[in-house]
């Protein structure tokens, strides 16, 4: 992984990763993203999965329109479930491909979640005037606040945050669970889910509205990039079927059917549309790999900033602050400490097979 010229540096003369040296050379690696295994095509696709769900704010909250595509942009919230599905094929592929470091994998999803979360909550509190999170610290502080519907008055969006975090959670479980037999359990998992969520919505009242969109509710929503992850380790021949140009047309069109069809409990066709999609970009770069990766690393600020700022401020100023927001919490704060999370994991790892005992030589 160490590469020669400005990276050998101290990591290369000691043999111990420092973090500076480690933040350094994941600040030079090539232009799709923090990490070299990146897709500038899944970048792409995650910012454009926030511009979504901005624009659907954009149309519900503050009554722009956007003419003949309002009915596309006034179900444009569905953008959410393709985060959904990046995330499950993003982390559920190391534990396809074997054993992960569950320390590391914790960190990881530590650093990438918290930073701009609080960031946010502290930013829109002052910003906005909002008492709610002072006079609710814990629940606000513990990403549960969606659990009440009154506390979705301030950061509302936060509530696929609750979801991610209980699929972090649940995800080794279901990785071990599912090993050798993938398609069998996911299936299962996938309809039980839906199921439950097609039940919730049929029996819907005031006292379970709380439980809407909640996990494992949309679970099946992280099922589509399970499964391409599960095509890129297992049977990388059959995803790469998925390059042609047909699949990405038939995509997007689900995708487009699924903003449309936002009455039927679950989002099965933007599922089946963020599958193929996915599928498509994994076979392709796309061109303006460094802003693409920017711009999907700030997309998640972008969502957690968007709504607040919109009520607070109007349309334009509120989208202006949402978008510097964003960028100024990724550039400054975030990428930074995920860095650093990433340096540390990578010396104690280090660390951990320099104390690891040789095994015995065979006689």
């Amino acid at each position: 992984m160490t590469q020669a010229g400005p990276y050998a540096g101290p990591e290369r003369r000691s043999g111990l990763p420092t973090a500076e040296a480690f933040v350094e050379r994941r600040h030079g690696t090539p232009p799709y993203g923090l990490d070299r295994s990146r897709s500038s095509g899944l970048d792409g696709l995650r910012a454009l999965a926030a511009l979504a769900v901005v624009a659907f704010h954009l149309h519900t909250v503050s009554g722009v329109s956007f003419g003949p595509l309002d009915p596309v942009v006034g179900g444009a919230d569905t953008g959410v479930y393709l985060f959904f599905g990046l995330s499950g094929y993003l982390l559920y592929k190391p534990f396809v491909r074997g054993e992960v470091d569950l320390v590391g994998y914790g960190l990881k999803r530590f650093g990438r979640l918290l930073p701009g979360y609080l960031v946010a909550l502290a930013g829109l509190a002052i910003l906005t005037g909002s008492q709610l999170p002072i006079q609710h610290p814990l629940p606000f502080l513990t990403m549960s606040s969606s659990y009440d519907l009154t506390l979705r008055g301030f950061l509302g969006n936060a509530w696929t945050l609750s979801a991610e975090i209980l699929f972090y959670l649940t995800l080794p479980l279901i990785a071990w669970a599912a090993r050798g037999r993938e398609a069998l359990v996911l299936g299962a998992l996938a309809i039980v889910s839906v199921c439950a969520a097609t039940y919730h919505r049929l029996m819907l009242t005031p006292d379970n509205a709380w439980l809407t969109a909640t996990y494992p509710l949309v679970f099946y929503a992280f099922i589509p990039g399970m499964f391409l992850a599960v095509l890129e380790v297992k049977f990388p021949g059959q995803l790469r079927r998925l390059r042609h140009w047909p699949y990405l047309a038939v995509g997007i069109g689900y995708l487009v059917l699924g903003t449309l069809t936002t009455i039927i409990p679950v989002a099965l066709a933007t599922g089946f549309g963020s599958a193929l999609v996915m599928g498509w970009l994994l076979n392709h770069r796309l061109p303006g790999g460094r802003v693409l990766a920017f711009a999907g690393g700030a997309s998640y600020s972008l969502y957690l900033w968007h709504k607040d700022a919109l009520i607070a401020f109007g349309p334009w100023l509120g989208l202006l602050i949402a978008v510097v927001a964003g960028c100024l919490s990724w550039a400054v704060i975030e990428r930074p400490i995920l860095a650093r999370v990433h340096a540390f994991d990578a010396r104690r790892r280090h660390a951990a097979s320099v104390r690891r005992p040789a095994p015995a030589p065979v006689l």
